[in-house]
């Protein structure tokens, strides 16, 4: 399997903020598993940001703990990656707006 894990955002309703949310996540983070690279993964993993485009989802981050880097995709324009690496603060505009994270913080 190509991801270990993943974390899904949706926004909430203020006047039901603990109900279920149907439909794409606003925001999504798949984390590669160890050997989760080269033209398969990679493939499998554009497929699987296709798929979240598709459903709705803003931005998708990809995760990688081997690499220890963040490629972030948007929907708008889903097969250009912005990539963070250690010293740098990623964020997930616009789908999380005004939110910033050390991705030193995140491999720690």
């Amino acid at each position: 399997m190509l991801l270990a894990g993943h974390i899904l955002l949706h926004r909430a309703d203020p006047d039901e903020p603990h109900a279920v949310h149907p439909g794409a996540p606003t925001f999504a983070v798949e984390v590669r598993s160890e050997g989760d690279d080269g033209p398969a993964a990679e493939a499998q993993m554009a497929a699987k940001r296709a798929d979240y485009f598709e459903a709705g989802t803003m931005v998708v981050w990809d995760v990688d703990p081997v690499a220890i880097r963040i490629r972030e995709y948007h929907r708008d324009l889903p097969t250009r990656a912005v990539e963070f690496a250690l010293g740098d603060h990623a964020d997930a505009e616009p789908a999380v707006p005004g939110r910033r994270v050390a991705v030193d913080r995140i491999f720690a």
